[in-house]
């Protein structure tokens, strides 16, 4: 009786040895398992950061580009409406000194600063001949009555904020013709007083659609910038161009298909 017990007690002994052998085979199984995902993760985050990596250097040490979103012949037609606006702006300043000056018999301190910023739309109008449907990120800020600043990425970014110059000289015109108008009729009368009015009141008409005008053509340059550079491998020349509004980066070739020749 003492031997069968024994017999049993030497199987349940084996019996609980290979339990305890499946037990520690199932864990080694489940920490190789968690290892290799570990590692692999590793690998996903490295190779992510990596490309980060190498998207910022590409970023920062491309050319930088912005491009007039729309068509080219809508690009034209804009930079046409300035031409227009601006010339007629210059030649309704200089008609119109003539006749208030005749009118109050002097030459006026408002017609000065009329003229001031007529010398402004003349700026603006010669900011409009520059433009180009791709243009450096450095002649856009250059050529911009808007003010300027560099990102992370030391791209020119148009804040949409004019220049203090423009702004306050503008503003002060548009009270210099109302202040002419009071003089005018203060010191004249008759047709003469009317003429003068009624210029006044077209360069001031006109003052205002250049300026509209003007953010009409340079706001299109707000929706896609394109960054030029070296590829990886360092073979050649890639595009990639920043969705400004999607804010992302996506490839030049594949979103010219797509945007026609919006871009």
């Amino acid at each position: 009786m003492d031997e069968e017990r024994s017999v049993f007690d030497r199987l349940d002994g084996i019996e609980n040895k290979l339990l305890e052998l499946e037990r520690l085979e199932d864990i080694e199984n489940k920490l190789s398992d968690l290892n290799k995902h570990s590692t692999a993760k590793t690998i996903e985050i490295n190779t992510n950061n990596n490309r980060q990596q190498f998207l910022d250097i590409f970023v920062k040490s491309s050319k930088k580009e912005h491009v007039w979103f729309g068509y080219l012949t809508d690009f034209h037609k804009s930079k046409i409406i300035v031409y227009v606006l601006g010339v007629i702006f210059i030649i309704l300043g200089i008609v119109s000194t003539i006749f208030t000056s005749i009118a109050f018999k002097a030459y006026s301190t408002f017609s000065l600063f009329e003229n001031i910023w007529l010398i402004f739309g003349g700026i603006m109008l010669s900011y409009s001949i520059y433009a180009k449907k791709r243009m450096l990120d450095t002649d856009l800020r250059d050529h911009s009555s808007n003010i300027f600043m560099q990102d992370a990425n030391g791209t020119w970014r148009d804040t949409h904020k004019e220049k203090k110059r423009f702004r306050w000289f503008r503003r002060i015109s548009y009270f210099a013709v109302f202040a002419n108008i009071i003089v005018i009729w203060a010191q004249s009368q008759g047709g003469i007083a009317i003429v003068a009015t009624v210029l006044e009141i077209a360069y001031a008409g006109v003052s205002v659609g250049l300026y509209y005008a003007d953010i009409n053509l340079f706001c299109m340059y707000d929706t896609f910038i394109l960054f030029t550079g070296r590829n990886l491998a360092d073979t050649q020349n890639v595009t990639l161009v920043f969705d400004v509004i999607g804010k992302k980066l996506l490839p030049y070739e594949e979103l010219k298909i797509k945007m026609e020749d919006l871009i």
